[in-house]
């Protein structure tokens, strides 16, 4: 976070958002040319989730430069 704080000042880094699809999400990312940034799927290894994925989108498609994250999750 050091590096991130010093290049861009203090401000919004991430916006998250649940979804209902991540493939939704990506096939949106595609259509659009967006890169993905990161894909997690952490599967059920979350203590008191039975399903945990999120997808965040490259930055430099965003004036503000944040990121925006999209989480699919099911809750145990």
């Amino acid at each position: 976070m050091a590096q991130i704080l010093e290049e861009r000042g203090e401000g919004l880094l991430t916006i998250v958002f649940r979804v209902d699809s991540i493939a939704g999400v990506l096939e949106m990312a595609e259509r659009n040319g967006m890169q993905v940034a990161a894909d997690l799927d952490l599967g059920d290894s979350i203590p008191g989730y039975k399903a945990y994925r999120q997808v965040s989108l490259a930055t430099d498609r965003f004036p503000a430069k944040a990121s925006f994250t999209f989480a699919e999750y099911d809750e145990a």
